[in-house]
């Protein structure tokens, strides 16, 4: 069940992202909310006086969801915006070093018809088909990694691993597709709280409408604390308590 929860939140993600690309393409300047279980992408109102700067994308979690959800952002607006990745530990993708016993089964064989794939997953069934066939497809999925080097097997119960067999080959990866996209990560840094202030109490209308209260430690190991201003917000928090803490301040239940 927990795999199926994370899994299908991933797929969440792709499709939300997708969406926010194409959205992007068309106006950056509207409001964009996204709501989900254990994620949220709002963004605040354009102001006449934000066209003169780069609006400013936060993705909290630089889990798998995050870091691809943070490149999709930036692939998508990096003319006229800049995302920037918290995650609180040391290092990125910490679970997906260890999924699949250290190998990473990154996912099913796209081979399969589609209602296959999906009776592997009776109780998201109907969720899943609509995002399979919709946004991010399994094939999607498939040549966004073999696009970007990564050589895909598959085993005989279906799961797809790279042929290295080893999870860091799609850590690499993303890492390396983020750095291309212009994302900035910042490790050893903790969202202790997200505010949203409204343009009328915004004394800098410059600004973005989320202001984030950041907590990092240095090289020295001193704590240092900060406020940071931005126009979107990503949750990609997985189960952490922070990312429902976070959503529910902004209003959401």
């Amino acid at each position: 069940m927990k795999k199926y929860l994370r899994y299908l939140m991933f797929i969440q993600m792709m499709k939300r992202i997708c969406s926010f690309q194409n959205y992007h393409r068309r106006d950056v300047s509207h409001q964009l909310m996204l709501r989900t279980s254990s994620m949220l992408m709002s963004t605040s109102s354009n102001s006449d006086n934000a066209t003169s700067r780069r609006r400013r994308i936060a993705v909290i979690g630089g889990g798998a969801s995050g870091m691809f959800a943070a490149t999709a952002a930036a692939d998508a607006s990096s003319s006229i915006c800049d995302v920037v990745v918290f995650e609180g530990t040391s290092k990125t993708m910490s679970k997906v070093r260890i999924s699949g016993g250290g190998r990473c089964n990154v996912m099913h064989d796209v081979t399969k018809p589609l209602p296959q794939i999906l009776s592997s997953y009776p109780r998201g069934n109907k969720e899943l088909r609509g995002l399979y066939t919709k946004r991010f497809t399994p094939d999607d999925a498939y040549d966004w990694f073999t696009s970007r080097g990564v050589e895909l097997k598959t085993e005989s119960d279906g799961r797809m691993f790279p042929v290295t067999d080893n999870s860091q080959t799609i850590i690499d990866t993303i890492t390396h597709a983020a750095i291309k996209a212009g994302v900035e990560v910042r490790t050893k840094t903790k969202i202790q709280s997200v505010e949203w202030i409204d343009s009328d109490d915004n004394n800098n209308h410059d600004n973005g409408n989320f202001a984030i209260n950041v907590s990092s430690r240095s090289a020295t190991a001193a704590k240092e604390e900060s406020k940071e201003y931005f126009d979107a917000l990503i949750l990609a928090t997985g189960s952490f308590p922070i990312g429902h803490e976070i959503a529910r301040s902004l209003g959401h239940k």
